[in-house]
């Protein structure tokens, strides 16, 4: 199978799940109403793209922003949204009332932290070489054990793996690992395929095909505990009619197409 068609298929498999403030600028967009009466929610996000872009040096929408823009005007709610770093929105949302942080990896050790609307994406994490770098042969992440592995803060991925005492070297943001990479700082970047894919184009360094698939995530929005009640089950009947209408499928096959 080839690269897309394996990328294409990983996203794809949400489909069938249902057939089951460190001081750092924050910059906010929000979505308006001319009604006064519809709930408000306020989201944060971080900076990884192409589930995310930067605003401010970019007029690219990822596909998070296209699925939550959609997923919103079903569940007829307004909201603004904020991005921070990752490890701040984790945080934020922790200790905030009435915010949610999207795109947040579901993991055991989350679970307790936040009320989920899930899943947003799955998503594959693989573990990436420059293409320039002599091969090295992975068949288990065992044998990643003597190498430098990128990730960032607010990973679930850097957090398992540093769980286990891999050498972990943790970024602000996922795209300053391709230049990691490219310095000799890290070995081995463990990142989704998505991302990793994107960011190698953007930045002109080529990699390697994933040396290891090692990690399936649920990309889900964690919220407040305080969140009503009503307004997280309109988000999740809306986003299980995205799934069910073939809606979401269609924003998948769309997005991955540009």
């Amino acid at each position: 199978m080839s690269g897309n068609k394996q990328l294409c298929c990983l996203l794809l498999m949400a489909v069938q799940f249902f057939y089951w403030p460190a001081i750092v600028s924050a910059t906010s967009i929000s979505s308006s109403s001319s009604k006064s009466d519809r709930p408000h929610l306020d989201f944060v996000t971080f900076i990884e793209p192409p589930y995310f872009f930067d605003p401010v040096v970019s007029n690219n929408e990822g596909l998070v922003s296209i699925i939550l823009k959609q997923l919103m005007k079903k569940a007829d709610i307004d909201y603004r949204l904020t991005i921070m770093p990752p490890k701040r929105a984790e945080l934020f949302v922790q200790f905030t009332p009435n915010t949610c942080v999207i795109p947040i990896e579901k993991s055991q050790e989350r679970e307790v932290f936040f009320t989920w609307v899930s899943p947003v994406l799955i998503s594959q994490t693989g573990l990436f070489r420059l293409a320039s770098a002599p091969p090295v042969t992975l068949r288990t992440l065992e044998d990643a054990r003597p190498y430098r592995i990128g990730s960032y803060l607010g990973s679930s991925i850097g957090d398992y793996l540093s769980s286990f005492s891999y050498k972990v070297d943790l970024a602000t943001q996922n795209d300053a690992n391709i230049h990691k990479l490219k310095a000799d700082r890290i070995d081995l970047w463990a990142s989704d395929i998505l991302s990793a894919r994107y960011i190698s184009k953007e930045a002109n360094i080529p990699i390697t095909e994933s040396r290891l698939n090692f990690f399936t995530s649920l990309r889900a929005i964690g919220c407040h505990e305080d969140v009503d009640q009503t307004v997280l089950q309109a988000m999740r009947n809306a986003l299980q009619e995205m799934y069910k209408t073939g809606e979401m499928k269609q924003i998948l096959q769309s997005f991955l197409g540009k």
